[in-house]
C-alpha cells in the first residue's frame, strides 16, 4: 500500500460521505481500517455501523425518532474522523514526508511534555530572562539561556503540529496559553501557528474551536495569526464544518459579535492578491529592477541632488527620469506595495537557503533580533543595532525576509554595512526622528490588516521555496470559491463584502470570477445600477455580447441618460450586428458627451456597417479632422472611399498609413484598390506586403477568395484572385 493507494481510498470514502452515501462510506471505510490493524479504530467503526443499521431499523418500522437527523449527522462526521484516523495512521509507515517522520520518530520516544507543562517550561525560561535585565546582568542574555527558550519552543511547535485531534483536557491547557501573563507573545504566535498546521493536516474541531477563541484575543500579533488560520482551515475544511453545529454556531456568533465575517473578507483579499505575487516577481525581475540598475548613476545623482534640493535648480536627472520611464517604474512599485502586494519576493526567495531555514519551524518563527541565530554583532546594543530595530520595526518586510537580511548583513564587510545604514539613516531613517511621522508608521505596522498580510507572505514563502513546498496542500495554488462553501456563506454573504471581491477580480482583469459575483449582487435589493453595470462588462470582457446587452440595459434603466453604459450598449448591439440599434446608443451619448473621439469613430463605423458610406465617411473626416495623425479615420475614409468608387481617395488614404502601423487587411483592401483601379502590378506588389503580414500562405488565399463577391461587381472575376494569388506568392 503506497502513498497514492491510501490518498485514493480515503477521497473516495470522503466523496461517499459528501453525497450522504453513508452505507456505501461504511464499506469502504472498512478496507482501509483494515489496512491498519488498530483496535480501537475497528470498534469505532463497528460501532458506527451498529448505530446506523438500528437508525435503519427504526425507520423501516415506522417507529418515531425526534433525534434521527441528529443521529445521522454524528454518524457521518465519526465515520469522516475514522477515515482520518486510518489514512494518517497508515501514512505514517509509508510516508516520507517530514510530518510523518516526525509522527513516527515521535512514536518510538518517551511522551513529550504535554501543553500544561510545556507552558510552564517557557515561563519559567521567560522569568529566568526578564532577571537577566536587572543589574548585574544589564539585559545581557546568556546564550545557553537563549538557546533553551529556542529548543523549548520548537519542541512546542512539533508537538502541536504532529498532534492527534485534542481531547477536552489538552484544549483546557491550551486555553492557559491565552489566558497567560507571563509567557512571550511570540511563543503563543508560534503555537497558533503550529494549530493551524495541524489543523491544515488533520481536521480537529476542537482546535479549531481554540483558533476562534484566540482570534478575538487581545494581543494583535497572534491574534490574527489565528484568524489567518481560522481562513485557512475554512478554505480546506469549509464542507464539512457544517456538520459540526457547535462549531458552526461559534463562527455565527463571531460573525454577529466580533466582525467576523469583514475581518474574514481582508484575509480572503490578502489571500488572493498573494497569487499575484508570481507575476510581480517576474515583472519586478524583467521589466524594474533591470531598468533601475541600468540606470545607477541616475540614481547616485538623484540622491546626490536630495541635499541640494533647497537651492531652487532643476536637476537635468529629473527629466531623466521621466524620458527612461523610471518614475512610472517607481511609481508602480510603490502602487503595488500600497495595495498590499509582495514586492520583495524575488529579492529574498535566493536568501532562503540558510541553514535557519532547515528546520521547519522557524518559517513560522516571529521576527527576534535576539534569536541565536542572528550574529552576536547585529544584536549588541549601539548605534547600527538601533537603527536595525526601527528598521525592522516599522518596515513592510515580513518576518522570514527581516530574518535573511539579518543573515545576509553577516556576510557583508563592517565598512559596506556601515555605508549601507548610512545611506538607509539619510534615506528612511532620518525622517522618523519626525515622532509624528515615526508614531504613523508604528500604528501602520501594529494595525491588524498589516500583520496578516505580512504573516501571509510568511506563508506564501512557506509553501512555494521552502525544502518542504511539495509535501504540502499549497492554499495558494488551490482553488478558492468562497461563496460555495457552505460555512464561509453564512459569514461572507453581505453584499458590501462581496463587492470588495468582486472589485478586486475586477481590478485584475479576472472577468469570469468578478462577472459570477457582479450578477448575483444584481439579486440584491435594492438594485445597484454599478452591479449592472459591472456585470455586463464581465461578460462583454468574455465575448458574451447578447448576455452583456441585458445587463447594460437593466443598468440604463436604473441610470438613464449615463454616456458610459450607452456606449457599451452600443458596443454589445454592434457585435451582435444590431446595427441600427448600436447607432441610436452612440447617438444618445453623443448628445450627452458632444466631441468624443470614441463615440464619433463607433458612430462612423455603425454607418459602414449600415452601408451609408457616404455618411460614414464625413464622420470620418470630422474625426481626421479631430485627432492628430488619426489610423482609425484613415482607415475608415479609405474603405467607404472604395465602397464610393472613389479609387484615388482610398488609394490616397491607405498610403497615408505608414507601412509599420498597416495591418495585413490594410495592405490586401490597398491592393483590393489598385486592382479596381487597374493598375495590376501595384496590386501584385501590395497584395505581397498583405501575404508576408498574414504570414500564412493559406491564410492569405482564403482571405483574398472571401472578397471575391464584393471584387465581382467591378469585373474582377475567380481565375484573376486565382492567378493574382500565384503571382503574390
Amino acid at each position: 500500500m503506497n502513498v497514492n493507494n491510501i490518498n485514493q481510498m480515503h477521497g473516495s470514502i470522503v466523496n461517499l460521505l459528501q453525497q450522504s452515501r453513508l452505507k456505501e462510506a461504511q464499506t469502504q471505510a472498512e478496507a482501509l481500517v483494515n489496512l491498519c490493524s488498530y483496535w480501537t479504530l475497528t470498534n469505532q467503526l463497528e460501532q458506527n455501523r451498529t448505530s446506523y443499521n438500528y437508525m435503519l431499523d427504526y425507520m423501516r418500522q415506522g417507529i418515531s425518532d425526534p433525534q434521527r437527523e441528529n443521529l445521522y449527522l454524528r454518524l457521518r462526521t465519526d465515520l469522516w474522523e475514522i477515515a482520518d484516523r486510518a489514512r494518517i495512521l497508515l501514512l505514517d509507515k509509508v510516508s516520507s514526508h517530514y510530518y510523518h517522520e516526525t509522527r513516527r520518530t515521535q512514536a518510538l520516544l518517551p511522551p513529550e511534555p504535554n501543553l500544561k507543562e510545556q507552558l510552564a517550561e517557557l515561563e519559567s525560561i521567560v522569568d529566568d530572562i526578564d532577571l537577566c535585565q536587572l543589574p548585574p546582568h544589564n539585559n545581557v542574555i546568556p546564550d545557553d539561556l537563549r538557546r533553551r527558550h529556542e529548543a523549548a519552543s520548537r519542541r512546542l511547535f512539533i508537538n502541536v503540529w504532529t498532534s492527534d485531534p485534542w481531547t477536552d483536557e489538552q484544549v483546557d491547557q491550551a486555553d492557559l496559553w491565552l489566558e497567560s501573563n507571563i509567557v512571550a507573545t511570540h511563543d503563543i504566535s508560534l503555537l497558533v501557528s503550529a494549530v493551524s498546521m495541524s489543523l491544515l493536516q488533520w481536521f480537529d474541531p476542537k482546535k479549531m474551536q481554540w483558533l476562534l477563541r484566540a482570534s478575538v484575543s487581545f494581543e494583535v500579533e497572534y491574534c490574527e495569526r489565528a484568524l489567518v488560520g481560522v481562513a485557512l482551515a475554512l478554505l480546506q475544511h469549509g464542507d464539512r464544518v457544517y456538520l459540526y453545529p457547535d462549531l458552526t454556531e461559534t463562527i455565527r456568533k463571531h460573525a454577529a459579535e466580533y466582525g467576523l465575517g469583514k475581518r474574514l473578507n481582508t484575509v480572503y483579499l490578502q489571500l488572493l492578491r498573494c497569487r499575484e505575487t508570481d507575476s510581480i516577481n517576474r515583472k519586478m525581475q524583467e521589466e524594474i529592477l533591470p531598468t533601475m540598475l541600468q540606470n545607477k548613476d541616475l540614481f547616485r545623482k538623484l540622491k546626490q541632488s536630495l541635499e541640494d534640493e533647497y537651492e531652487g535648480d532643476v536637476p537635468d536627472w529629473a527629466e531623466a527620469l521621466d524620458r527612461l520611464g523610471l518614475n512610472d517604474k517607481i511609481r508602480e512599485m510603490n502602487d503595488l506595495q500600497m495595495q498590499g502586494k509582495d514586492i520583495y519576493m524575488s529579492t529574498f526567495a535566493p536568501l532562503k537557503s540558510h541553514p535557519f531555514f532547515n528546520d521547519l519551524p522557524n518559517w513560522f518563527r516571529p521576527f527576534d533580533l535576539e534569536h541565536s541565530a542572528i550574529p552576536a554583532e547585529l544584536r549588541q546594543s549601539g548605534t547600527f543595532q538601533k537603527k536595525l530595530s526601527l528598521f525592522f520595526e516599522v518596515g513592510a518586510l515580513c518576518d522570514s525576509d527581516k530574518y535573511s537580511l539579518t543573515f545576509m548583513l553577516q556576510h557583508l564587510p563592517q565598512a559596506q554595512r556601515d555605508l549601507m545604514f548610512a545611506q538607509l539613516s539619510q534615506e528612511a531613517l532620518d525622517g522618523l526622528e519626525d515622532n509624528e511621522h515615526l508614531d504613523k508608521l508604528r500604528r501602520f505596522a501594529c494595525q491588524p490588516q498589516t500583520i496578516s498580510n505580512r504573516y501571509l507572505q510568511d506563508l506564501y514563502r512557506f509553501f512555494k521555496i521552502s525544502r518542504y513546498k511539495g509535501q504540502f496542500a499549497d492554499p495558494f495554488r488551490e482553488s478558492i470559491d468562497l461563496y460555495a462553501n457552505p460555512v464561509l456563506r453564512i459569514v461572507l454573504n453581505r453584499p458590501e463584502l462581496k463587492r470588495e471581491i468582486a472589485d478586486l477580480f475586477l481590478s485584475e482583469q479576472r472577468w469570469k470570477e468578478a462577472g459570477d459575483i457582479y450578477k448575483d449582487l444584481t439579486n440584491t435589493l435594492p438594485p445597484s445600477n454599478e452591479d449592472y453595470e459591472k456585470a455586463g462588462f464581465c461578460l462583454q470582457k468574455q465575448k458574451y455580447y447578447g448576455q452583456a446587452l441585458r445587463y447594460y440595459e437593466k443598468a440604463d434603466l436604473l441610470a438613464h441618460g449615463n454616456a458610459w453604459i450607452l456606449r457599451h450598449l452600443g458596443t454589445c448591439c454592434r457585435m451582435t450586428e444590431r446595427y441600427k440599434e448600436a447607432l441610436a446608443y452612440y447617438e444618445q451619448a453623443d448628445a450627452i458627451q458632444p466631441g468624443n473621439r470614441g463615440v464619433l469613430y463607433q458612430i462612423a463605423n455603425c454607418l459602414a456597417d449600415l452601408e451609408e458610406y457616404k455618411e460614414a465617411m464625413d464622420r470620418y473626416f470630422r474625426l481626421d479632422l479631430a485627432e492628430e495623425h488619426s489610423i482609425r479615420a484613415w482607415r475608415g475614409i479609405a474603405w467607404c472611399a472604395f465602397k464610393l468608387e472613389r479609387w484615388d481617395t482610398a488609394a490616397k488614404y491607405y498610403d497615408r498609413i505608414p507601412d509599420k502601423e498597416k495591418t495585413a487587411r490594410d495592405w490586401l483592401n490597398a491592393g483590393h484598390v489598385a486592382l479596381v483601379s487597374d493598375i495590376p502590378a501595384n496590386a501584385i506588389l501590395l497584395y505581397r506586403h498583405a501575404a508576408d503580414k498574414f504570414g500564412d500562405r493559406t491564410e492569405f488565399r482564403e482571405a483574398l477568395l472571401d472578397d471575391l463577391t464584393e471584387l465581382e461587381s467591378y469585373g474582377v472575376t475567380y481565375n484573376d484572385l486565382l492567378l493574382i494569388a500565384d503571382e503574390a506568392l
